[in-house]
């Protein structure tokens, strides 16, 4: 009798390493854990990132299993066991916050130059909305 083919080896699971708190709420985005991308965007505040250990604090609106979840999904994508903290210490601004300030300050340049400057006097009342920078 002819042996069974042998079965395929199991595929090799392919672990991602993480450089820093944005490349980890990045992977969250592109495993499309959508939610917990949301928590990571708005509900938390990094105090500190040193893999595989991630402190953060809460935010008011941080689910409370969100440590649990967070810690499960990046054994799973890392192969490593995470430590996540929920700390009492302030930490940095939530990312969410931090991209409205980033956006505040391109309007405010963008006030600052002439041009626009000439345009505004122009148009009394009109004041600028939304700046999109483009790639050269």
């Amino acid at each position: 009798l002819p042996l069974a083919p042998a079965a395929d080896p199991p595929a090799a699971t392919t672990h991602v390493t993480l450089g820093s708190f944005k490349a980890l709420v990045e992977l969250f985005r592109e495993k499309r854990e959508l939610i917990l991308y949301h928590n990571l965007c708005n509900d938390v505040h990094l105090v500190s990132f040193a893999p595989p250990a991630l402190v953060l604090s809460a935010a008011a609106t941080m689910p409370s299993d969100l440590k649990k979840k967070l810690e499960a999904c990046l054994m799973e994508w890392t192969g490593t066991a995470w430590n996540v903290t929920i700390s009492d210490e302030q930490g940095a601004p939530t990312l969410t916050e931090q991209a409205e300030h980033r956006q505040e300050q391109i309007i405010q340049e963008a006030a600052s130059h002439p041009v626009v400057k000439t345009v505004l006097e122009q148009f009394p009342g009109g004041s600028i909305k939304d700046v999109k920078l483009t790639e050269p």
